[in-house]
C-alpha cells in the first residue's frame, strides 16, 4: 500500500478530477490530480481507512479521482495484474512523455505534461500530430514540477514526411516480427549510425531533413532531438536488415561458405618456415 501517515475517517472524492491518459504513469496522473486541487501530490494516494479496512492503491485511487475501478484499471498499465503488465522494471518498457498536443488536448493546459509508459526506443513519434517526441523522461524527486513545464525536445516533423513513414515502417516491423529481436536492432544500428556521422556519411541527406523540420538554425546550433529525428529514417531501414530474418539467414549461410573456403584453401599455400 501506498501513503505517509493514515488519517481517521473516509477517503472522500478530490472536487476536481479528471480523466487518466491512456498508458499513463501512476505518479502522473497523481500529480496533475493535486495541480488541479492545489495539494500536494502524495495527498491523492494517501492511505484512508474505510470501513475499518485499508484501501488498496486502487480502490484508493478510484475514489479519489471518481473514475471507476475498471476505467482506471484500462488506462493506468500499473494497476492491472501482474500477467497483464510487466512491472516498471521491465526492461522492454520505459517512461517517456506524451505529444504536447495530445497532452493538451486531453487536460486543457498547454504547458501541462503526461508521462506514459511505452515501448522502449521504438515509439519516439506521435503519429497523429507527426511531433517528434523522443525518448526523454524525469525521474527527479521533483517529478511533480515536470508535469506543469513544457516539454523542450519535441518538434514537428510535418514538413519531412519520411520521418513519419519511417515511424509507420517500424510499427510494422514490431507486428509482423518479436518485439525482442526489433529493440536490439534498433539499438544496434542507432549507435552503428551515430559512429557514421561523426564520419559525415550521408550528411547531405540529414541537413536536407534538419532545414525541413528545424530551418531557422544553423547546424551548429540545433539541438540533439532534431538530429535524433533526422536520422531516424536512415535508422530503422538498416535495423530492418538487422531483423530480417532472410538476410540474417543469407549472411549466416555466406560465413559457413567463407569459413569452409578458407579453411580448404590453407592446404594451397605453402607453411611459414617449410
Amino acid at each position: 500500500m501506498i501513503g505517509v501517515t493514515a488519517p481517521a475517517g473516509r477517503a472522500r472524492p478530490l472536487p476536481l478530477t479528471s480523466p487518466p491518459f491512456p498508458n499513463e504513469t501512476v505518479r502522473s496522473y497523481a500529480a496533475r490530480l493535486a495541480l488541479l486541487n492545489g495539494i500536494p501530490p502524495k495527498h491523492v494516494l494517501r492511505r484512508f481507512y474505510s470501513a475499518e479496512r485499508p484501501l488498496d492503491r486502487l480502490d484508493l485511487l478510484a475514489v479519489r479521482s471518481g473514475q471507476t475501478p475498471k476505467s482506471l484499471r484500462k488506462a493506468l498499465p500499473e494497476l492491472t495484474t501482474a500477467t497483464a503488465w510487466h512491472h516498471p522494471g521491465y526492461p522492454l518498457i520505459n517512461r517517456t512523455w506524451a505529444c504536447d498536443f495530445c497532452a493538451a488536448a486531453h487536460t486543457g493546459k498547454t504547458s501541462w505534461r503526461i508521462e506514459i509508459w511505452g515501448l522502449r526506443d521504438l515509439n519516439q513519434l506521435c503519429v497523429k500530430h507527426r511531433r517528434w517526441t523522443g525518448s526523454g523522461t524525469a525521474y527527479d524527486s521533483y517529478f511533480e514540477r515536470s508535469v506543469e513545464i513544457p516539454s523542450t525536445g519535441q518538434c514537428s516533423v510535418a514538413q519531412a514526411p519520411e520521418i513519419v513513414e519511417a515511424q509507420h515502417r517500424l510499427h510494422r516491423l514490431c507486428r509482423h516480427s518479436r518485439y525482442r529481436r526489433i529493440l536490439p536492432a534498433y539499438e544496434e544500428c542507432s549507435k552503428f549510425w551515430r559512429d557514421l556521422t561523426r564520419h559525415g556519411y550521408a550528411a547531405d541527406r540529414t541537413e536536407r531533413r534538419l532545414r525541413l523540420i528545424h530551418p531557422d538554425e544553423t547546424s551548429r546550433h540545433r539541438p540533439y532531438p532534431y538530429a535524433e529525428a533526422a536520422d531516424f529514417p536512415d535508422v530503422v531501414q538498416v535495423a530492418a536488415l538487422f531483423a530480417s530474418f532472410y538476410w540474417r539467414k543469407q549472411a549466416s549461410e555466406a560465413r559457413v561458405r567463407f569459413s569452409a573456403f578458407a579453411e580448404s584453401s590453407t592446404g594451397d599455400y605453402p607453411q611459414s618456415g617449410s
